[in-house]
């Protein structure tokens, strides 16, 4: 009979160890709360996505990255640091080309596994919406101009936690800026083409 009490992680079951012999040895959680599985992910598509990039090489670098700094006991001391800055593809390089770290703790707990696979699915649904959004501005035939209001109030809106300030902190360029784009002009383009948008993000002709 399953005892469910064996897989209720404590303090002396929640990490393991990774050796890496000469190298020394590595302390990895074996779960991570859902909360921070969102944030997990969420880093990574800032990452691949960043304000109207796309840098699907990234990958990889940010998965171990965050890896690091969520399920690795100190792990955040083990990153490769370039002046002020992590270097996120010699610390790739260095953990995961070389020492296998993340591979190995993926080996050694199913749980950690799981969650690593889940995050990836995620990251990648997320990032292909993204680009499907962004697509979708372009099909619509909006301007530049009211392409990049809209992709600069939907980053604002995505971030709950910051909306506010956000808004608060407005520099005053960019409220000359979207002033600018907000004319009667634009309003009346972008009026004229959101239902066109919308018809295209729910994949009608």
């Amino acid at each position: 009979m399953l005892n469910i009490e064996n897989l209720i992680y404590n303090e002396n079951t929640e990490t393991f160890i990774i050796d890496k012999g000469e190298y020394g040895t590595v302390e990895v959680r074996h779960y991570l709360p859902g909360v921070d599985q969102d944030v997990f992910t969420e880093a990574v598509v800032k990452g691949i996505v960043p304000d109207g990039g796309y840098h699907p090489l990234r990958k990889p670098a940010y998965m171990l990255y965050v890896f690091m700094l969520t399920f690795v006991v100190d792990g955040d001391k083990m990153v490769v640091q370039d002046g002020d800055d992590v270097d996120l593809h010699e610390t790739y390089r260095v953990l995961e080309e070389e020492l296998g770290i993340m591979t190995a703790a993926r080996k050694q707990s199913a749980s950690v596994d799981a969650i690593l696979t889940r995050i990836e699915e995620n990251v990648d649904l997320m990032v292909y919406r993204e680009l499907e959004y962004r697509n979708a501005l372009l099909n619509a035939g909006l301007s530049v101009q009211i392409q990049d209001c809209m992709m600069w109030v939907k980053k604002i809106l995505m971030d709950v936690s910051k909306t506010v300030d956000g808004v608060r902190n407005l520099s005053e360029k960019k409220s000359k800026e979207l002033d600018g784009v907000l004319t009667k002009k634009y309003v009346t383009e972008l009026l004229g083409t959101l239902s066109k948008l919308e018809n295209l993000l729910a994949g009608k002709q």
